[in-house]
C-alpha cells in the first residue's frame, strides 16, 4: 500500500509541474528600459567679495616718491577666467591719472596674489576669495598746483574696480 501511495504522490507532482509549465508566456512579466542624460549648465560668476579701502597719498611738493596701497578680494567660480581693471579700462597693468585739485600725476596698478608682478593678466577663479592689492604712486620731484598752504584734493578722485569675466 505504501508503494501505491508513493505512485499517486509522484503522479500528482508531475501533473502539477506540467500544469505550471503550460501557462502562456503572456502572463510572464517583461521589462523595458530607456536611457536619459542629466545636463547641468553652470554660469560662472565673479564678485568683489572684499571692497578696497581708500588710498591716501601724502606728498611734499618736489619731494621723494610716495607709495600707498589698499587690498581687496575677488571670488570667482572655479576655473572662470577673469581680469581686474580700474575705471573700466581693461588690458592695462598701470593706470595714469592727474589729480584735478592738486595737478599731481599719479599711477595705480594691481598685484594679485600669486602673480608675482604688477600686471594681473588673466587669472583663474578658485571658488575662494583671492586677494589683490591696488598700489598708488606719485613719482619723485613732481610739482603740483597749490594756491597756498596745504592743498587737499576735495574731489577725492573716485575710482572703481571692474572684474571682467
Amino acid at each position: 500500500m505504501k508503494s501505491h501511495q508513493m505512485k499517486k504522490l509522484a503522479v500528482s507532482t508531475i501533473a502539477a509541474a506540467a500544469m505550471f509549465a503550460a501557462l502562456p508566456a503572456a502572463q510572464a512579466a517583461t521589462l523595458s528600459s530607456s536611457n536619459f542624460s542629466v545636463i547641468i549648465n553652470l554660469t560662472p560668476t565673479c564678485s568683489v567679495s572684499t571692497q578696497p579701502g581708500d588710498i591716501t597719498l601724502n606728498y611734499t611738493d618736489g619731494g621723494a616718491a610716495v607709495n600707498s596701497s589698499t587690498t581687496m578680494g575677488v571670488t570667482c567660480t572655479t576655473g572662470a577666467n577673469y581680469q581686474l581693471s580700474l575705471d573700466g579700462a581693461a588690458g592695462s597693468s598701470t593706470y595714469s591719472f592727474t589729480d584735478a585739485d592738486t595737478g599731481l600725476p599719479y599711477t595705480m596698478s594691481f598685484t594679485a596674489a600669486g602673480t608675482g608682478g604688477t600686471d594681473t593678466g588673466t587669472l583663474s577663479g578658485t571658488g575662494s576669495e583671492v586677494s589683490a592689492t591696488i598700489g598708488a604712486n606719485i613719482a619723485a620731484s613732481q610739482s603740483g598746483t597749490c594756491p597756498g598752504g596745504v592743498c587737499t584734493s576735495t574731489n577725492n578722485e573716485i575710482h572703481f574696480v571692474v572684474v571682467n569675466y
